[in-house]
This record gives C-alpha cells, sequence and structure tokens, in this order.
C-alpha cells in the first residue's frame, strides 16, 4: 500500500496501512480534523501538529515504526509550499493537466493553504530525491527542498481540500527494494510488481477496484 496513516505507540510513529478510499475519507472527515483545519486557517496555525498525518513515500519498519524506514513505496509524496494566492489557480491546473504523464495519484491543498501535496508514481529507476527534482520540471514548480526524506509525513486536510485521488493508490503492490539515499546520486532499484491503475477524479474508481467489487458480488 502506498497510503499509511501515523499514529503513536510508546512515544514513536507507527504506521498502519489505508486500505481503502472509504476508509481514507473517513479519516479526513473526522470531526476534531475538520474542526482543526478550519481552525488553522483562520490563523491558529499552532494546531498544525494535531492534524491527522500521513505517509507515501515510505514502507514500514519490521515493527511497523516509522523512523529510519529505507523500505520505498510504489508513490512519492511532493511538498509544494509558499505559493501566492495568484499562483494556486495556475499552479493547480497546471499539475492537473500533467496529471497522466506524472502518474497523478493524489492531490491536495495543505493546511494553511498557500501550497499543495501531491502524490505521484515512482520512477524507480531514480532515488527519492531525483523522482522529486524529476516532477518539479515536468509541472514547473519548485518542491520544498527540506522535504526530500521517504520518512517524510504530510499534515493532512479533509475532503473539501482534496483535489483529486486515484483508487490505486490502495491497490496492493510490492515494495521497490532499496535502499534510499536523499541526494542527487542514483540509487539501483527492483520493482518486482507495481500495482497498475489509471488516473480518476476525486469521485471516480479505477478499473480494478470496480472489478474487484464484481468479483465479491
Amino acid at each position: 500500500m502506498s497510503v499509511h496513516v501515523i499514529y503513536i505507540k510508546d512515544g514513536a510513529k507507527m504506521m498502519r496501512p489505508v486500505l481503502t478510499r472509504e476508509e481514507y475519507l473517513a479519516l479526513r472527515n473526522g470531526g476534531e480534523q475538520q474542526q482543526l483545519v478550519a481552525r488553522i486557517r483562520n490563523g491558529e496555525e499552532t494546531l498544525k501538529h494535531k492534524l491527522l498525518q500521513m505517509n507515501y513515500s515510505c514502507l514500514p519498519n519490521e515493527d511497523g515504526s516509522l523512523k529510519g524506514s529505507t523500505r520505498m513505496s510504489t508513490t512519492v509524496g511532493m511538498d509544494i509550499d509558499h505559493l501566492t494566492p495568484d499562483e494556486m489557480p495556475a499552479v493547480r491546473e497546471r499539475i492537473l493537466g500533467k496529471k497522466d504523464e506524472l502518474g497523478l495519484k493524489m492531490m491536495e491543498e495543505s493546511a494553511r493553504g498557500g501550497g499543495y501535496h501531491l502524490v505521484f508514481a515512482r520512477r524507480p529507476e531514480l532515488s527519492q530525491e531525483e523522482n522529486l527534482k524529476w516532477a518539479s520540471e515536468l509541472i514547473s514548480v519548485a518542491y520544498d527542498s527540506g522535504a526530500k526524506d521517504i520518512t517524510r509525513v504530510f499534515f493532512t486536510t479533509t475532503e473539501a481540500e482534496l483535489l483529486y485521488l486515484d483508487d490505486a493508490i490502495f491497490e496492493e503492490a510490492e515494495q521497490v527494494d532499496t535502499v534510499i539515499q536523499c541526494d542527487s546520486s542514483k540509487t539501483s532499484v527492483t520493482s518486482r510488481d507495481r500495482g497498475q491503475g489509471q488516473s480518476h477524479p476525486v469521485t471516480g474508481t479505477s478499473p480494478q477496484s470496480r472489478q474487484r467489487t464484481k468479483e465479491k458480488s
């Protein structure tokens, strides 16, 4: 899975996979989550650390913990910050216009506004940082250079700020086996079986998801 929600156990950040669109949206739409986002957008930025946290770039360690993970997932999380109100619409349309080439899986507005969080399909021949640079060049917008580690978490918003979601983000896929370094040097990786899905808007579902539903009925 490429979506993990973060929780705390004995003082350590742990990872739990989010398996379906329904579960993902339910987490985003929790009562406290919605209240926090509203208050943060009204200027109470110190509440940001209380928001739901997600990771999209790595898999948990054997004990389920996040810290120090070197196991990449099949997607990359990207943080875009410091956009002006005038820049926001143009950047949004540019990203959505490149969604197929980018392999876009998720796009949301950041909690404070003025930025976006993206999740896109990992190019396994590239390192984490090289994936971010590749995407940045494709969509012509800079990424947060301080958010280039695979263990980076994203402070999640609500469904109202969710601009795009592809069900392929929830599909089972074997991990990319590698040790990742956050620099510009290339890392050799092996991707045994990456989940494949087509891009769909937030209200849609992937063909694979619909097929699984038919098989269950």
